[in-house]
């Protein structure tokens, strides 16, 4: 029985490591292609050393362990965090507030070096909630209720956490209570109180409005006083002699004149005519 031999190209064995070589090279390029977008800068580490020049958007190459591209979103995001924490009473309130921030592109990589990747457990979130803390416990309850008292928190809230992170490289754009419970006797109480402080104010507008009107009647009184003063003082006697001269009708059959008496004139002002 003859056996078939099966003839073997030579140069298959080159070709097809050829072949393996430029899947290879072709693999590890674009495994090494980095692409950064818009609202993201890259941080590069190279044997273990952190650069300090951040890479924009576009395309860059790393190779893999000895080169690395992290990659950080520098746009706009919101941190939320609730927390319960006394007082200035000692009275225990709970805050949901949220936090508005980016990153600094220029201080990335400084921020890169000095923490963990996790930059919002390590920093961002412990100094919110010492915020919430230190801040709260100088107002009210009464001043978490109104307006102008959140107003106030957020915005104290907001100053200190500027001046802990933006030196790091965390800029915080705004600090919102979105939402403030508190207990519910104190709610009635602080209710209760505001309503009586708005009776008082709108007994006291109407008070002033009281005292407006009369001081306007008052002012009225005086100058018709003062009015009737001048006339009294310019009528003198030639001058109401004078009106009452002026006043004759030269028609009439009875002419009353006022002289040192009421003297009455008859047919004598017709025949005069």
């Amino acid at each position: 029985m003859k056996t078939m031999d099966i003839n073997i190209p030579k140069k298959f064995p080159k070709v097809f490591f050829l072949y393996i070589a430029i899947f290879a090279a072709l693999f590890i390029l674009f495994s090494a292609i980095v692409i950064i977008n818009d609202g993201e800068v890259g941080v590069r580490k190279t044997l273990g050393k952190i650069r300090d020049q951040e890479l924009y958007s576009g395309v860059h190459l790393a190779f893999p362990p000895v080169s690395t591209i992290t990659k950080y979103d520098v746009k706009t995001k919101e941190i939320k965090e609730t927390a319960t924490v006394p007082s200035n009473e000692g009275l225990i309130v709970t805050l949901d507030v949220s936090v508005i921030y980016h990153l600094t592109p220029e201080k990335v990589a400084e921020l890169r070096k000095a923490t963990s990747k996790n930059y919002i457990e390590t920093l961002l979130r412990p100094y919110l909630r010492n915020s919430i803390r230190d801040v709260s416990s100088k107002y009210k309850v009464e001043d978490f209720y109104s307006e102008t008292g959140r107003k106030l928190v957020s915005v104290e809230m907001r100053d200190y956490l500027i001046s802990k992170l933006g030196p790091r490289g965390i800029q915080i754009e705004d600090v919102l209570l979105r939402d403030i419970t508190i207990p519910d006797e104190l709610t009635r109480a602080i209710e209760l109180k505001l309503t009586k402080e708005q009776e008082v104010l709108q007994k006291e507008f109407q008070l002033q409005v009281a005292k407006k009107e009369a001081d306007i009647r008052v002012t009225e009184a005086r100058g018709i006083a003062e009015a009737q003063n001048i006339i009294d003082k310019t009528l003198t006697p030639e001058y109401l002699q004078y009106l009452a001269i002026q006043s004759i009708n030269p028609d009439a059959d009875v002419i009353y004149m006022q002289m040192d008496g009421i003297l009455p004139i008859t047919e004598a002002n017709r025949l005069l005519k």
